[in-house]
C-alpha cells in the first residue's frame, strides 16, 4: 500500500482520486493498483529512458571569447542541469543556458583561465562531461626602436601567438586611428604599423597591446638638413640652367615650387635626384620661367630666383577675358609686335600641357590658344609670354544646368564594411567633383576612395571605412551640386 510522501502523492476531489508518482525512475516501472472496498482498478507504468543522442564536445579557446558546449537528448523538454567542477551552474551574465526541445546549450561569455576545467551536463541519472580549454594571447616577436629621417615610411611590426585576434597600437598611451598617417596591416600572425611621411611630432614611444601582452618601442625622426643651398641665376632666353641642392639623407620625400606652386616634371622642366643631390632642369628658358624656386623636404627649405632677360616685344593685341559654359568652345587670341616669333602659353603660372583638346595656332603676328570643349577643371589664369613680355587673362567656366537626382540618402555602414554613395544625372559625358565636409577628394591620393561612373550613374564607394570617413559628402556637377 502507498503512502503520500516524497515519492507519491494521493489526492482526493469529490468522486476522483489521483496518484501522483514523482521524480520517476526504471524501478518505477510496475502496475499499480486501486481499492475501494469491493472495488478495484489497475494500470501500468511504463518508464522510458532518456537516451544521449549527441554528447557535448571538448572546446578550446582565446581568452575573452564567447563558447558554448551542446547535447541533445531523444525526449523533448527534458530538464538538464549543469556543473562546472561539480558546482551547479546558475544562470548569470557569465552563463546562459538555452533549451530548444530536444537540443540543450550551455554558452559562456567572455572566458578566463579560471573558467577551463571539466563541465558536466546531468539528464537523470545519466552525465556526460567535456572539457574547456582557455588559451592566452602572447606577443612572440616583439618589435625595435627605430631611427629614420624626415618624410620617410617607418614601420613597426610584431608577431603574436594566433592568427586575426585584435590588437591595439598606441602612440604614447594614446589609441591609433587609422588614418593618412597611420596604416595598420594585419597578415595572419603578423600586425604592423606604417606612419607615413614622418616629422619630428611622430617621434614617441609606440606601444603594441594583444590580450595581456604589451611591448613599446621609439620612434626617433631625424631632421633633414640642406648641407649646399639654392643660388639665383640669370638666364637669357632659350638657355638651359639648373637649379642644384644637397641634403644629409637619401630617398626622402620633396617637391619643388615655382611662387609657392608645386612642379610636376615634363619634357622641358626635369626633376632628377642622385644620391644626396636633387635637380631641377629647365631647357629653352622664357620670360615666363622667371620666378622664385623653392625646394622643401620635410621643415627644410631653400629658395633662389630665376632671372630671364629677353629682348622686348609690343602687345598690339592683349588677351581677354572669356566666360564660357562648360563644354563650349573658348579662343584666346594675341597679336605681337614682330612676326613668326615662337610663344609659351601657361596656366595659372605653370607650363601649359598641349594636347587633343588644347592646341595653338600661329599667323605671322596672331597667336591663339583654341580650347575645344571646355571642362569645369580649365578656369584659371592663362598667360602668354612673348620675348620679355606677357599677357594674361582669365577663363571663367560655367557649369551646365545638370539635373542630379540621388540614387539612395544618407548612408549607414559598420566600420570596416564598404560604402557606396550614388547620384544620377540627366547627361552622359558629365565632368563631376566629389566633396567631404567641404574638401576636394582626390582620387589618385585616397587609395580607399574609387569613384566610378556608368553612364548617367556617378558611383563613389569607400572600401574599409573607419570612423574618421562620417561625415557630408557633396556631389557637383556642372552648377549644381
Amino acid at each position: 500500500e502507498l503512502k503520500s510522501d516524497d515519492k507519491y502523492e494521493i489526492t482526493v476531489t469529490g468522486t476522483v482520486y489521483t496518484l501522483q508518482v514523482k521524480n520517476c525512475v526504471i524501478t518505477d516501472e510496475s502496475v499499480y493498483g486501486f481499492k475501494l472496498g469491493r472495488l478495484g482498478a489497475n494500470a501500468r507504468l511504463h518508464i522510458e529512458t532518456v537516451k544521449i543522442i549527441k554528447k557535448p564536445k571538448d572546446v578550446t579557446a582565446l581568452e575573452n571569447a564567447t563558447v558554448s558546449f551542446e547535447l541533445s537528448v531523444s525526449h523533448d523538454t527534458v530538464p538538464i542541469k549543469w556543473f562546472h567542477r561539480n558546482v551547479e551552474i546558475k544562470s548569470s551574465d557569465k552563463y546562459s543556458m538555452i533549451s530548444q526541445r530536444k537540443v540543450h546549450k550551455l554558452m559562456l561569455q567572455n572566458i578566463s583561465p579560471s573558467d577551463a576545467g571539466e563541465y558536466t551536463a546531468v539528464v537523470g541519472q545519466l552525465e556526460c562531461k567535456a572539457k574547456l580549454f582557455v588559451e592566452t594571447v602572447h606577443i612572440t616577436k616583439t618589435m625595435k626602436s627605430i631611427e629614420v629621417p624626415e618624410t620617410k615610411t617607418a614601420s613597426f611590426q610584431c608577431e603574436v601567438s594566433h592568427f586575426n585576434v585584435p590588437a591595439v597600437w598606441l602612440k604614447n598611451g594614446v589609441e591609433i586611428e587609422m588614418s593618412q598617417k597611420f596604416k595598420i596591416v594585419v597578415q595572419g600572425k603578423l600586425h604592423q604599423l606604417n606612419i607615413i611621411n614622418t616629422s619630428s611630432e611622430d617621434s614617441a614611444e609606440y606601444t603594441f597591446v594583444c590580450g595581456n601582452d604589451r611591448v613599446s618601442a621609439t620612434l626617433t625622426v631625424n631632421p633633414i638638413l640642406i648641407t649646399s643651398m639654392l643660388k639665383d641665376i640669370n638666364a637669357e632666353e632659350k638657355d638651359t640652367i639648373t637649379f642644384e641642392i644637397t641634403v644629409n639623407y637619401e630617398g626622402i620625400t620633396y617637391k619643388w615650387l615655382k611662387n609657392g606652386v608645386e612642379i610636376k616634371s615634363t619634357d622641358r622642366c626635369q626633376i632628377r635626384t642622385k644620391k644626396l643631390t636633387h635637380s631641377l632642369a629647365i631647357r629653352n628658358v622664357h620670360f615666363g620661367d622667371a620666378a622664385e624656386y623653392s625646394f622643401v623636404a620635410g621643415k627644410a627649405v631653400s629658395s633662389a630666383t630665376l632671372y630671364v632677360e629677353a629682348r622686348h616685344i609690343e602687345f598690339r593685341k592683349h588677351i581677354k577675358d572669356i566666360k564660357v559654359v562648360e563644354k563650349k568652345r573658348a579662343i584666346f587670341e594675341c597679336e605681337i609686335s614682330e612676326p613668326d616669333i615662337s610663344v609659351q602659353w601657361m596656366k595659372d603660372g605653370q607650363e601649359l600641357q598641349l594636347g587633343d583638346r588644347m592646341k595653338v595656332q600661329r599667323e605671322r603676328f596672331v597667336h591663339r590658344l583654341l580650347i575645344t570643349s571646355t571642362k569645369m577643371s580649365d578656369a584659371g589664369q592663362y598667360t602668354v609670354v612673348a620675348g620679355g613680355n606677357m599677357s594674361s587673362a582669365n577663363l571663367v567656366v560655367e557649369g551646365r544646368d545638370i539635373r542630379i537626382r540621388s540614387v539612395h540618402k544618407d548612408v549607414q555602414v559598420i566600420e570596416r564594411q564598404r560604402a557606396v554613395v550614388e547620384f544620377e544625372v540627366n547627361e552622359d559625358d558629365v565632368d563631376a567633383r566629389w566633396y567631404k565636409d567641404g574638401i576636394e577628394i582626390n582620387f589618385q591620393i585616397e587609395e580607399r576612395y574609387q569613384y566610378v561612373v556608368e553612364r548617367r550613374i556617378h558611383q563613389m564607394s569607400i572600401t574599409e571605412t573607419r570612423y574618421n570617413d562620417a561625415g557630408e559628402y557633396t556631389f557637383v556637377a556642372g552648377r549644381n551640386r
